[in-house]
């Protein structure tokens, strides 16, 4: 039991280290955001963009991960998903090597009206370039919206 916690603890600190590398990114809460999931994420750099949210599930595991890598969200998680306009995605944190994979749980896609939330996702190891690749389609995302849409 005690060694779940190091995990989680561990995944947890080394996610928020690799993310906060890039400086557009700034992690805003750490007990269960508004979208259900770990951590919630700011990728705005400018008062205009102060919502300029994303949701972020962190997984620990001792090993390096399979490449599919089944999703344990709850109900309220996955509530809070469905609910929510905002991007999120999973990152699967091998503690003891300090691996990140990624993979998406809800797209940043303007056009997409499909909110359903996949049980299982193909994971990729992600490095510092990926990693900004990726904030900026969310960035992208929220630039595509119409200045009048309320994101709730």
């Amino acid at each position: 039991m005690r060694n779940n916690r190091w995990i989680e603890q561990r995944a947890a600190s080394l996610a928020h280290v690799f993310m906060t590398r890039d400086p557009r990114v700034t992690v805003l809460s750490q007990d269960y955001s508004d979208t259900g999931l770990d951590l919630l994420i700011r990728v705005g750099t400018s008062p205009r963009q102060v919502d300029w949210i994303a949701g972020v599930a962190v997984t620990g595991v001792e090993q390096p991960p399979a490449l599919e890598h089944c999703l344990k969200l709850t109900d309220r998680q996955i509530v809070a998903l469905e609910a929510s306009r905002h991007p999120a995605f999973l990152l699967v944190v091998d503690v003891r090597k300090e691996l990140v994979h990624f993979s998406w749980i809800r797209r940043p896609a303007v056009e997409s009206s499909d909110c359903t939330i996949p049980t299982c996702v193909c994971l990729e190891p992600l490095d510092n370039a990926l990693f900004k690749a990726h904030i900026d389609q969310i960035r992208n995302y929220y630039k595509k919206l119409p200045a009048a849409t309320s994101i709730a």
